[in-house]
Order: C-alpha cells, then structure tokens, then sequence
C-alpha cells in the first residue's frame, strides 16, 4: 500500500494542532472534544484530529466513542500507527480480544521498533489468556531498553495475575534495580507484593506512600481496592469500606455506561415483574437443531464461590468448563424481538436453531480444543436471569446455583473491582449492588420455580468447610461419578495460566473460612442495604441480620 500523502496545513492550523495536543497532555479531555470537531472539518483528510479525539473519549470513559474515533483515523490511513495502538487499547476495554489483537499486530508489523506498540501487544496478548506470549513480547522490550517502566509495570501484572508470586517478587527487583525504588509504580508493585505474601501491615504501609496522582488512571482503583482489602484482614473494617468507596469513585464510566447501567436495571425489573405474575407456557419440544448435547450451567450472584465451585469441577476428568464468556450474550443480542416470557415463547423453530447455532459457535471458540468431556459447564454467574431463555433453548440443561449470605455477596460485589459492563457497572454503588441482587434472585426464583429447571445448589459457605460434603450432590446431578483429584483445587488452579475473575488470588490457596460472615463487621456500613437483602436471608435460611 502506498504512504498517506502528506496534508498540507496552514501555519494557523498548525498553531490549532499544537493547542489540541496541549489540550490532551493538560487532562483537558472536553476542550479536546470541542475543539476537535470544527477542527476535523478544516482539515478533513488528517488522522490526527480523530486520534486524538478518540484518545480524549477513551480517558473520559467512553471507549465505544473512542472506538468509533480511531476507525474513523483510520479510514483516513489505514496504516496510521498510533490510531492503530490507541483502537486495540480500547477494544480489549470494550472486551473485543481479537479485533484488539489484529490491530495491535498491524500497528507492530508497521513499526518493529517502537516499543510503546510492543507493549500494547503484550497486554493483548495477556487478554488473550497467552501469558508466555506477553512475557516473551515484553522481554525483548527490556533487552532494548531497561528503563521502559510500561514493560516492567506488564511483567509484574502479569506474574500477579497468573499467580507466579516468586516470579513477582523477582520482577519487583529488577524493575527497581532499572528505575530505582522510588518509582511510584515500584512502591505499588512492592505493596502488591507484599499483600499476595500475607504481609498486610507492610502492604499498608507502602501503599500509604502513594498518591492516586503518583498512578496512571487505569491503577487508581486497584490502589484503593488492595489498600482496602488489606485493611480488612486488619480488621480496620470502617477504614477499609472507605478505602473500597475510594476505590469505586475513581473508577471512570462515561454518561452513556452509567446510563446504560441503569436501562439494564430497569429492564430486568421489568422481566422479573412479568416472570413474576406469568402463567407456565406451553412449549412444543425442539425438533431442530438439537444433535449437541446441552451444556450444563454455572450460575449465581457474583462473588458467590463460583471461581472455587468451577476449580473444584474442573478437577473431574470428565469435565470441561468455559470460563466466563459471552456465550448466551450472543443469544440475547440476537433475538428478534426482547427476553420477556412472551418473547420467547412465541420463537418459531427456526429462530431457535439458528440461536443455538448462535450458541455453539460461541461455545466452540472458547473450549478447550484438546478436552475430551462428557460435560460441558458454562460458568457464567448472572446467567441466572437469563435462564427462561436457555431453559427455552435447552429444556434438558442443567443448572447449578451457587449461594451465598446475601450480605455476604454484596458486600464483596461493593469491594471488588470488575470488568466494565451495565450489570458490572451497577456494583459501584451500594444500593445499586443490592438492587440487582433482589432481582436476580427475584427473576431467578420465579423462573426456575415456573419451568421446572433442574438444578442443584451448592452453598458458599459449605463449600469452605467441607468441599466434599457439599459438592458429591453437585457430581450426582451431573451424573458423574465421583473422584477424589477434584479435591485437590488449588493444584488445579495453579495449572491453570490465566483465572479471568476477581478471585484468582483466593483459588490459589487453601481452603479458608475467613470470607464467611465477613459483613458481620460492616453491618453499620451495609444498614441501608438490609431491607432488600433481609428476604433473601430468610428465603435461603441463613440467620436473620438483627
């Protein structure tokens, strides 16, 4: 392909280019947006604008608009180098691992060189559960120059989060060793350290240290999150929910995730009201479409043990597990009409075979090519408002339910960090956290009760103090037989190169029991939570709050 020509600008435009740029490195991410616009239009044919457009969305929140800024750079110059970094970065944002690989490859093949676009592509390779892959990325990145503070910040990420705490430890080292101990960001990882070691005072201590300002934006949160989760084991439980108010306060969503996060709410509202007062339909038995066998599904609120419960399964030669995947996403986000009871009762056949292939082509890109199992396990916690649909699709499926204290999950929902999505997006408020607790489990109830699904449940609380008691059932509704190696979870977990959940640093370790009635020591703080989490308590027998 032939290079961009080069856009002719006037020194007066020239003069505005430069103030855009000193826009973006003063923070001053809406003057950007402003002023781009009229910007763009005097000087169509320049890639700049739209990147640096899509560089101020991004920071603000919003990687869809960001997205839709790089393409559009990129329809100017396809082989613009930085748009193409900038758009992979916000695609693995936006949860969209391949495209955001593909341009991170392009963006390399185009400048071999550049560091900054090899980093870019170890932390998609990471995404992408290809942790060795990122490692080897990131140590030729390091043989060129010692110093690039983004490649030792990835290494320390990614040893972090593949659970290689000696491996840590030894990055911690030699990212001082290179950029010296004062680096804020070798504090940081050194108090992260420290906290993986047990060594919650020390962890305390370094983070108190930093600053949010000492920290790229993208770490503020974890900053307070760890603080906080290391105050908790100190048993300084008021310093701690500040320290996760901190920590949910600095974490950026745009008007339009906020938004959308309250849409998903009252949708679900609506659908649990409907499920609520609906009378049992009558379904013909699907004909089409129906030669694989129905996965079995993992459900249940998340931080409710399904990580632990999953790592358990796993350990069953007869089982495969597709960790947390947007399998029945794609089913939604096809569906002709919505998810009401109605709505899919009245599917033709044909709709629903064309869903389940929608299904099973999801299913296939995210199993284990080499797994040779009787069972397939769908682990998607919040699955369970969705199960009218796949009871729809799959009426023989199975289902577990993973429980635990209501005050419990929400606790740990409030105090957890996660991906951005509208239902995710709902845990960094309180209220809002146990809103969507009561409707899952409202939709949950109502549903299951309705259709007749099949499942077990497994207590969180069970599952800490003995694993085998609460877990046979599970294999005799799978119709398994049981096997002692399931037991034996935390070699699971460790064989494992990537855990995508919060609780990667708990299934590493042995089985504890300090998670269980933790929200004893936040009752004052969880007091406005009580009257909808009250019920539920009763409803799943677990001892009334007061």
């Amino acid at each position: 392909m032939a290079a961009a020509k080069p856009i002719a600008v006037t020194p007066a435009q020239r003069a505005k280019l430069e103030r855009l740029e000193a826009l973006l490195k003063a923070q001053k991410y809406q003057a950007v947006i402003k002023e781009a616009q009229p910007l763009a239009l005097e000087i169509p044919g320049l890639p700049f604008i739209p990147n640096v457009t899509g560089i101020a969305w991004a920071q603000l929140g919003d990687q869809e608009k960001a997205v839709t800024c790089f393409k559009r750079g990129l329809t100017l110059n396809p082989d613009f180098p930085p748009g193409l970094v900038n758009l992979s970065t916000s695609l693995r944002l936006l949860g969209q691992i391949h495209p955001a690989l593909d341009a991170a490859r392009r963006a390399v093949k185009l400048v071999p060189d550049d560091l900054q676009a090899q980093c870019n592509l170890a932390s998609i390779l990471y995404a992408a559960y290809k942790p060795d892959m990122a490692l080897k990325t990131l140590s030729k990145v390091l043989k060129k120059n010692n110093k690039t503070a983004i490649a030792h910040d990835l290494v320390c990420e990614i040893h972090e989060g593949t659970n290689q705490l000696d491996e840590l430890g030894r990055a911690v080292k030699s990212a001082a060793s290179a950029l010296g101990k004062s680096a804020p960001i070798i504090r940081y990882w050194a108090a992260v350290h420290a906290m993986r070691g047990l060594d919650y005072q020390s962890a305390v201590d370094q983070f108190d240290t930093l600053t949010a300002n000492d920290l790229p934006p993208v770490k503020r949160p974890k900053l307070f999150e760890f603080r906080g989760k290391c105050l908790d084991k100190l048993d300084r439980s008021a310093d701690a929910f500040a320290a996760f108010e901190q920590a949910n306060a600095a974490v950026l969503r745009s008007p339009a995730a906020r938004a959308a996060a309250n849409v998903f709410l009252d949708d679900l509202q609506q659908r649990t009201e409907d499920m609520e007062q609906a009378t049992k339909p009558t379904w013909s038995p699907p004909t089409k479409g129906t030669s694989s066998p129905a996965p079995t599904f993992l459900v249940g609120f998340p931080r409710s043990g399904t990580t632990l419960l999953d790592t358990i399964l796993r350990g069953h030669s007869q089982i495969s597990v597709v960790e947390e995947q947007p399998t029945v996403e794609r089913v939604v986000d096809a569906l002709p009409a919505g998810e009401t009871l109605d709505d899919i009762s009245t599917l033709s056949e044909d709709t629903l075979e064309k869903l389940r292939y929608i299904y099973f082509q999801e299913l296939a890109a995210h199993q284990d090519p080499l797994a040779d199992s009787r069972v397939i396990i769908d682990k998607m916690p919040l699955n369970l408002i969705h199960a009218a649909l796949i009871h729809r699709l799959f009426p023989g499926a199975k289902f577990i339910l993973a429980l635990r204290h209501p005050m419990d999950c929400v606790l740990s929902c409030f105090m957890q960090s996660f991906q951005s999505n509208p239902p995710m997006d709902n845990f960094l408020k309180l209220d809002t956290t146990a809103r969507l607790y009561d409707l899952s489990m409202r939709y949950w109830v109502s549903s299951s009760s309705l259709l007749g699904i099949q499942s077990a449940t497994v207590r969180y609380e069970d599952l800490v103090s003995d694993s085998a008691a609460a877990t046979r059932p599970v294999f005799r509704h799978l119709g398994l037989e049981w096997e002692e190696d399931v037991l034996d979870h935390v070699s699971t977990a460790r064989s494992r190169s990537k855990i995508a959940t919060p609780s990667r640093t708990q299934v590493t370790q042995p089985l504890y029991t300090s998670a269980r009635g933790r929200w004893q020591t936040y009752q004052s703080q969880l007091e406005p939570a009580a009257p909808l989490l009250a019920p539920w308590i009763k409803h799943w027998g677990y001892e009334d709050p007061a």
